[in-house]
């Protein structure tokens, strides 16, 4: 069976869409969204919500073309009376894309290069000491010592560690990642889902996930800064 999709007023395919509302998160469930492709000739009149999630449509009103009445029985004082049309500029989107807000799993084996503490303190600390022993007599000298002895208030600063490794890290919790925000008037792409009329998805943020130039080799680890949008909100690295 052929579709004819000029009918439906839709055509398949990737659409891109303008964010609408003033700001959104990139992990947020939806977006306020006007498609141009679409909605031509309305989107630079339309009035776009300020309160998204209270009245997520943005609404413009057009006039009618009083002279493409056909109705034989429309009368001139019926044509005067034809007010304007409110129309909806934005559509709801969707949010589709891997971007999530956090990650949670467990890290099996893991290797750290180096582990460093400016200042730590050591509430207790318990010990077997032993020392050499010299013949009894008269003048300086040392006895083997045998026990348990007990030292209190150590502190130390400046610690490292090297050469560590961690095994079974579970409860492991990656929160606030993709900590991105668009802008009213950012990019998106999406599609409409045929089987759901009306339903558009966004499957694609472009300029939010850090790329690389032009690699040809394997990476090194190493910092790679974030070019993308955000990306130089990222803490800076203290230590490489």
């Amino acid at each position: 069976m052929k579709t004819n999709w000029m009918n439906l007023g839709v055509f398949p395919g990737l659409y891109l869409a303008v964010l609408a509302e003033p700001s959104a998160r990139i992990t947020n469930k939806q977006f306020v969204v006007t498609i141009p492709a679409l909605m031509g000739g309305i989107v630079e009149k339309a009035i776009t919500p300020d309160k998204p999630v209270e009245d997520p449509l943005g609404k413009a009103k057009l006039p009618i073309d009083k002279e493409v009445v056909l109705n034989k029985d429309f009368t001139a004082r019926d044509k005067d009376r034809l007010k304007d049309y409110n129309v909806a500029t934005t559509i709801v989107a969707e949010n589709l894309t891997w971007h999530a807000h956090r990650i949670d799993g467990f890290v099996k084996l893991g290797t750290i290069n180096k582990l460093t503490a400016e200042t730590r303190a050591i509430e207790s600390d318990k010990g077997k000491y032993s020392g050499p022993t010299t013949p009894a007599g008269c003048g300086s000298h040392t006895h083997e010592t045998t026990g348990t002895h007990k030292r209190t208030g150590i502190k130390q600063k400046n610690l490292t560690w090297t050469g560590l490794n961690f095994y079974m890290m579970e409860q492991v919790d990656l929160e606030n990642i993709n900590n991105k925000v668009l802008k009213k008037g950012d990019i998106l792409y999406g599609t409409f889902i045929i089987g759901a009329p009306n339903k558009f998805v966004i499957t694609c943020i472009p300029d939010v996930t850090p790329r690389t130039e032009h690699e040809i080799q394997n990476g090194q680890n190493v910092e790679i800064k974030d070019t993308s949008k955000d990306g130089d909100k990222n803490p800076a690295e203290k230590e490489a």
